[in-house]
């Protein structure tokens, strides 16, 4: 038969239907597009008979994309409902006892001169409590939605502040270099100015941990024909393991040792939320890209006098 190799599901189906000489009413197949992306495809088959001749076989395919990014939403807003029921219990029951833990230790880290075992005991009181108080914080912030506050934005300019923060980020390696691409002239985006500067900071935080000392990372952006614009998030870290990547997202999965897996998973919703996409192309080795579209805006009329 005619078909490419990454299209094998489908030919088997239709030899299937061929040998039998009935038709399959429908079934659902994983291929791969020409560029390697993964196509989630229906695929239904019928005979095709001339005078009680069996002529050849028609096979009516269904891009399956939407029906699955739709399934995959509907998951994400169940498990955010259940986040949500738990999120304010959990959150005052951990809060009510880090806010004397944390307050405790500042104390004795400013009253006594520790030494030795000791002041790393001390000190790993400080950091476990810093790391609950931030996963606390991000299970709310992914539980609770604050409605958007859209204004238009330069992104170039907002793009350029998030470089110049990760400059005295103290995870910047000695060897890490951060650089910021842009598109020709202006990018104006309609957007949530604080909540989409928490993505890009989630993004660059992702990037830096996997560089780690030595490497590169790059910030790009590009403006689209359609109007709307592109920011790469791209990095030369290991990558993520193909089994991996298609959980990279969900809420409390993470590779990361010591992450709580919400990071990405309230970039993503942050970025729904303002009508945009966010997706992660990555190769064990090669690094990681994550990808962020957005629709454009009209420059605010005095920029454009």
């Amino acid at each position: 038969m005619a078909l490419p190799e990454r299209l094998g599901a489908a030919r088997d189906i239709v030899i299937e239907t061929l040998q039998s000489r009935r038709g399959r009413a429908r079934a659902e197949l994983l291929m791969r597009t020409a560029s390697g992306r993964a196509l989630p495809v229906g695929i239904s088959t019928n005979v095709l008979m001339h005078q009680d001749e069996m002529t050849g076989v028609v096979a009516v395919f269904q891009d399956l994309t939407e029906v699955r990014d739709m399934e995959r939403r509907a998951r994400r807003n169940e498990t955010l409902a259940e986040v949500g029921a738990l999120a304010a219990g959990i959150a005052h029951e951990l809060r009510n006892g880090l806010k004397p833990i944390a307050g405790s230790v500042e104390y004795l880290q400013r009253e006594l001169q520790l030494e030795g075992e000791e002041a790393q005991l001390i000190d790993l009181i400080a950091r476990e409590s810093s790391r609950l108080n931030k996963f606390v914080t991000d299970l709310l912030a992914y539980s609770r939605e604050r409605d958007l506050a859209l204004v238009p934005v330069d992104l170039d300019d907002q793009l350029r502040d998030v470089v110049n923060t990760l400059a005295h980020d103290p995870r910047r390696g000695s060897d890490m270099h951060v650089t910021l691409e842009g598109g020709p002239g202006a990018a104006w985006v309609s957007m949530d100015p604080e909540q989409m500067h928490q993505v890009w900071l989630n993004l660059a935080s992702n990037a830096m941990e996997a560089v780690g000392e030595r490497g590169t990372f790059t910030i790009r952006w590009s403006a689209q024909a359609d109007g709307g614009v592109v920011v790469d998030f791209v990095d030369s870290g290991p990558g993520i393991a193909a089994e991996d990547l298609p959980r990279v997202g969900e809420p409390f999965f993470t590779t990361k040792r010591g992450g709580t897996g919400l990071g990405l998973a309230i970039a993503q919703r942050i970025v729904e939320r303002h009508g945009g996409v966010l997706t992660l192309e990555s190769e064990t080795g090669r690094g990681t890209t994550a990808r962020v579209t957005l629709p454009g805006a009209a420059a605010p009329v005095a920029q454009v006098a």
